[in-house]
């Protein structure tokens, strides 16, 4: 197959070795839901994070939100470091050992919507809303056990749903889901379940990326320009990639694995750049050149019918338009841009392999973990609208200078899966020198990518009456001892310290979740997640000052803060 000089220097995101990335602020869930223990149930549910299950935090009662123009911490640890924190890479006093780029991007309801039309009859795919599934039953049933009542698949509505469709609402809808044997038939997963796909069960499901989107990545033609190693991929199409060879058959909510993979990814996304942060700056004007922020995307399809998945297989535009079915032409479609500016791009801070912790920024340790501070743009919440439905995604790839930068298809075969080393002398007949030695690769991994999530937050309109800087300040962490909330961390605000001037407001939120394990360790009732602010008279004392004593804010913002709005 022909493939354009962009394409193939597209194959930069390719999958190395076993690490994991957490978000911490705003709360990563890891692909989680309202699971009752440390471990997330379903790796499959949403997208494939690629990172051990102990980790992400759990589902909150309502979405956070943040005020166009606000400053937002996104705050991660990642587990196999990135690069060495200098913009020079030949200093034998301060080798880098791995390279990496952080992809932080948004993804929005507008620009995932976007990518599936309105549809007619009959329905072909799940009508769109970003959502990341609500619990079917409060923290303090005991129904649910440990595994959670949101976190299941969405299944997929023609193959599963159109021969068992919402016409059960109805039956769903009078379940007692207090009752253990309603609850167990509204949870049924096998394909026959009455309520599976219903309005009911749809809600328990997250979306992010629309239905459409998988069924065009699941027939489009792979990108044959691509960096395989010695793999050889179980199918010829998008879903089935080095580092995922059985997409095709284990899917992760609609994500597409080739667009999971590589970036910057060559047909529509609906994911906005954010910022881009890398081990090696030499990247960044090849990055933010070809940034979807900038640059439209495009794909082929029947200009009759959005819906025929005909000509979703032809992956370029020469194909394309040389496509005839039933007298019909493929027609070549861009997406225009998202018309903002390019994505931020700077040096990754240093950060110690296989350690979840801070890192050194200018040379020096920090007392934070590697973070991006993001001025939410203004101009994104859609005309007749007070809010934006978004979600940041924060991905990670990781590899070594056995992989270059562009390698592409003309690499294959160089790297091979757990190859025998000629150590010593393989012709002495002293076993000693002859031994050979064989180095553990799996070029599935060869170099890899992994990510984490937010869950869903609104950006708001900034009120017109506010005119000064707004901070937002958080809180990361969970409930429990440092043993009990691996991968994620303790309590502490974020950012911390905060910094302020007189005139500046301050939006500060928390989430208050309960989802948790209820055997950590922590005050207050088993498995909730709780916090408050109270003043201090100096850093160093440990006991607040009284309402009475306290000038900081007016009194009834000091209650609310330190009662989290309880009045009783």
């Amino acid at each position: 197959m022909f493939v354009t000089k962009a394409a193939l220097l597209a194959a930069v995101f390719t999958p190395y070795v076993a690490a994991d990335i957490y978000m911490h602020n705003p709360r990563g869930s890891n692909d989680r839901c309202d699971e009752k223990n440390n471990d997330r149930t379903n790796a499959n549910r949403l997208w494939d994070s690629q990172n051990n299950a102990a980790g992400g935090y759990g589902t909150c009662a309502q979405p956070m939100f943040f005020y166009e123009g606000s400053s937002l911490r996104v705050e991660y640890t990642a587990q196999h470091g990135c690069g060495n924190g200098n913009p020079v890479k030949n200093d034998p006093t301060n080798p880098e050992i791995v390279h990496c780029q952080i992809i932080l991007q948004l993804g929005c309801e507008d620009t995932f919507a976007a990518l599936q039309p309105s549809q007619g009859t009959p329905k072909r795919y799940w009508d769109y809303t970003l959502q990341d599934g609500t619990p079917a039953l409060p923290y303090t049933s005991q129904n649910t056990g440990s595994s959670g009542s949101c976190t299941s698949t969405r299944p997929l509505w023609f193959n599963d749903c159109a021969v068992n469709p919402g016409s059960n609402s109805s039956i769903c809808d009078s379940l007692n889901l207090n009752n253990q044997n309603d609850f167990n038939t509204f949870e049924n997963e096998n394909t026959n379940g009455p309520c599976r796909c219903s309005a009911r069960r749809g809600e328990t499901y997250g979306y992010h990326e629309p239905e459409m989107l998988y069924h065009k990545c699941y027939t489009r033609k792979a990108n044959g320009g691509l960096f395989l190693a010695d793999q050889q991929l179980n199918g010829k199409t998008a879903v089935f990639t080095r580092q995922d060879n059985n997409g095709g058959n284990d899917r992760h909510g609609f994500e597409c694995p080739e667009e999971r993979d590589y970036y910057p990814y060559w047909h529509p996304t609906g994911w906005r750049d954010i910022a881009i942060k890398t081990s090696d700056l030499t990247q960044c004007p090849y990055y933010q050149a070809q940034s979807e922020n900038v640059v439209g995307r495009c794909e082929c399809v029947n200009p009759n019918d959005p819906f025929d998945p005909s000509f979703w297989f032809y992956n370029n535009q020469n194909d394309c338009q040389n496509a005839l079915i039933n007298t019909t032409t493929g027609s070549w479609v861009c997406q225009n841009s998202f018309n903002l500016p390019p994505p931020d791009c700077l040096q990754h801070e240093w950060q110690m392999d296989n350690h979840l912790g801070m890192g050194i920024v200018g040379g020096s340790p920090s007392d934070n973990e590697a973070s991006y501070d993001w001025t939410i743009p203004t101009g994104l919440i859609p005309a007749g609208q007070n809010d934006l439905k978004c979600t940041i995604r924060l991905r990670y790839n990781i590899s070594n200078a056995n992989v270059g930068f562009f390698d592409d298809y003309t690499k294959n075969g160089e790297i091979k899966t757990n190859p025998v080393i000629a150590y010593g002398n393989l012709s002495s007949d002293d076993p000693a020198q002859a031994l050979p030695l064989r180095l553990a690769v799996n070029t599935a991994q060869f170099p890899r990518t992994f990510q984490d999530r937010s869950y869903v937050f609104n950006i708001r309109r900034r009120p017109s009456n506010i005119t000064g800087t707004i901070h937002n300040l958080n809180v990361r962490g969970k409930r429990g001892n440092i043993a009990q909330v691996r991968n994620c961390v303790e309590y502490d605000f974020v950012p911390s310290p905060l910094y302020v001037s007189q005139g500046d407001y301050v939006n500060f939120q928390w989430c208050g979740s309960d989802y948790n394990d209820p055997n950590n360790d922590g005050q207050g009732m088993a498995g909730t997640d709780r916090n408050n602010i109270v003043a201090i008279s100096d850093p160093s004392q440990n006991k607040f000052v009284p309402v009475v004593n306290s000038t900081v804010f007016a009194t009834e913002d000091l209650q609310a803060l330190a009662w989290i709005n309880q009045t009783g």
